[in-house]
């Protein structure tokens, strides 16, 4: 009878190990990468393709270091800049998004890495942004119009910071026009903020079917209060004027509206 009390109590402490194993294993939102990482290693351009598809780093994801940590977003990126890593995506639930650093090896071609630190000084800058509250603002547009910070309360504020050498900045103002009039009912309220002098804006815009608000302000204004170092920026600021995204192309944009507005 001995015997058969600790038979039971020892299979009674195994199965409460794999139970309590099991439940661990549930609350893991993700599992293994969606990819071959060995071949994203080796080939320059498949981890182009893959990056394309995959890796948006403005959007709100859950990171992870190489040892499956859960780490910031911001220490996620600084690591991102050594070019010693590749964010990879892993397989996860619906409604979660997992990136994970994978470690490059000396067999990884040389662009790789350079392209990744790249990638990675940019959005370092954008992510430093990141929950901070916006400045109190007063503009006024190069059509004599009026905004102040405190009328904006309750709004969803899009600026975009561009000035007129900036081609990718041009390129894009169509659609950010459209996603602008797509937004018109929702409280989102959208402005463009440019270094160019208001006379050289009204010469640009003469024969230009344009209608977002565009501000003029000093160059220093943008680079050294603001900090934006790249052209074109996108902030999309909350009702209480904290930078929830910061994107520099309108695929970004669009994506984060949706998440934050929608």
């Amino acid at each position: 009878m001995l015997l058969n009390h600790r038979f039971v109590f020892k299979m009674f402490f195994i199965l409460s190990i794999l139970l309590i194993a099991g439940c661990e294993e549930d609350k893991k939102e993700y599992a293994n990468a969606n990819v071959n990482v060995n071949e994203l290693r080796a080939d320059f351009n498949k981890w182009a393709r893959y990056h394309y598809t995959y890796i948006d780093l403005t959007s709100n994801f859950t990171a992870l270091d190489e040892d499956a940590n859960e780490i910031t977003r911001k220490e996620f990126v600084q690591k991102l800049t050594s070019g010693k890593f590749i964010p990879v995506k892993m397989n996860s639930t619906k409604n979660s998004l997992y990136y994970k650093l994978f470690t490059l090896d000396e067999k990884s071609p040389e662009q790789l890495s350079k392209s990744i630190r790249s990638m990675a000084s940019r959005d370092y800058v954008n992510v430093l942004h990141l929950d901070n509250k916006y400045p109190e603002f007063s503009f006024q547009d190069i059509n004599g119009k009026t905004y102040k910070s405190e009328d904006l309360s309750g709004k969803h504020l899009v600026i975009k910071y561009w000035f007129i050498n900036c081609k990718p900045c041009v390129a894009e103002m169509p659609e950010f026009e459209f996603v602008m009039n797509k937004h018109q009912n929702q409280d989102v309220v959208f402005m463009s903020i440019a270094f160019d002098d208001p006379e050289e804006l009204q010469e640009f815009f003469k024969d230009k079917d344009y209608e977002v608000p565009t501000i003029s302000v000093s160059e220093d204004y943008i680079i050294d209060t603001i900090g934006i170092k790249y052209f074109p920026t996108h902030f999309l600021l909350d009702e209480q004027r904290k930078i929830v995204s910061v994107t520099n192309n309108m695929k970004q944009l669009r994506k984060r509206l949706k998440d934050f507005v929608n």
